[in-house]
């Protein structure tokens, strides 16, 4: 699992207090359990940030997630865990994330039976 950019901290960071995001609050619960894990990796905000800018510049997004799409090309990372049909659409844009392109897994996935024990008890690190 991968972070940075202040854009996502911040988006994150409301999940704890901002009651129409308290849905986040498994996402912030399941972060901080990797990251106690030591299997959180920590991108440089800054680059990041500048990344989801020229993102944002190219028009190539159909979503406002330029912070996301630039993530994944910094940190590499090419899994989204998400319901946002926009940003679906830009993860799998060969244009944005290519070598190899990024793959999507809505949250409505039917999960097998140890990946839903996975999620159910937050266990995405060993």
């Amino acid at each position: 699992m991968v972070i940075g950019g202040s854009r996502l901290r911040k988006e994150l960071g409301r999940g704890f207090t901002d009651p129409e995001r308290a849905k986040q609050t498994t996402v912030t619960e399941w972060i901080s359990g990797v990251a106690l894990a030591g299997k959180l990796i920590s991108e440089d905000d800054a680059e990041v940030d500048a990344r989801a800018d020229q993102i944002e510049q190219s028009g190539l997004c159909a979503s406002n997630d330029f912070h996301i799409i630039a993530l994944a090309q910094v940190a590499g990372a090419r899994m989204l865990y998400s319901r946002d049909a926009e940003l679906h659409q830009d993860f799998t844009n060969t244009a944005l994330l290519s070598q190899p392109s990024g793959k999507v897994y809505p949250r409505n996935l039917s999960l097998s039976a140890s990946k839903q024990w996975l999620a159910r008890n937050r266990r995405f690190y060993s």
